[in-house]
């Protein structure tokens, strides 16, 4: 499980989520509500630039 910036979690399974929001998040009293969305697929991942060279 890793937690990216503020709000973002990255969990390996589903069943690993739900364990996070089920048995952590909601253990903060806090935590009134959790949104998730799921990433199905990665059409590209890419730092670079596009530069045109002379």
């Amino acid at each position: 499980m890793n937690c990216i910036g503020n709000n973002n979690v990255v969990a390996r399974s589903n069943k690993e989520h739900s364990h996070f929001i089920l048995k952590t998040l909601r253990g903060f009293p806090e935590i009134k509500d959790a949104k998730t969305l799921f990433v199905l697929d990665e059409v590209k991942h890419t730092t670079a630039l596009p530069v045109a060279l002379p």
